[in-house]
């Protein structure tokens, strides 16, 4: 199958979202435009985890992208690609476990009646309390609502 410049260019926007996230880069440029120079301290984003979620052509570029970040990454979908899994290093078959490692998550997979709200609270409460996610394929996969409580 031939791969468009799409697939490059959301792997592209992928990093630099998390980039700008770990740097405030956002802010930032905000504060200095409003002619205020903060003093700002963002994380590297070398030696983090980066958890993927969807490894379909995007998700494959996304991680090829973050070993050049010296990132470990960590995927998981439910198609398995053990060639890929081989040669990209660790392959974790469980959700739970890509969420509870990753300092950056990263989802790419398609909206249906099995992924819509796959991560919910329970699944946002797994991760660690200072990672980041971005979540580059449809809303509906992350369920932002808080359940009901008694």
């Amino acid at each position: 199958m031939r791969q468009g410049p799409t697939a490059d260019a959301v792997a592209d926007l992928t990093l630099g979202l998390f980039l700008s996230l770990a740097r405030t880069i956002p802010f930032a440029d905000r504060s200095a435009k409003e002619g205020r120079w903060p003093r700002l301290v963002g994380i590297q984003i070398n030696g983090k985890v980066l958890g993927i979620v969807g490894l379909g052509q995007i998700g494959k570029k996304v991680a090829k992208r973050a070993t050049g970040f010296d990132m470990k990454v960590l995927s998981y979908d439910v198609v398995k690609d053990e060639a890929f899994a081989k040669a990209a290093g660790d392959h974790v078959p469980a959700l739970e476990e890509v969420l509870a490692q990753a300092d950056f998550l990263s989802i790419h997979i398609p909206l249906n009646s099995s992924t819509r709200r796959l991560i919910g609270e329970k699944e946002l409460r797994l991760m660690k309390k200072d990672s980041f996610l971005v979540n580059v394929s449809r809303g509906s996969i992350v369920d932002e609502e808080p359940s009901a409580r008694p």
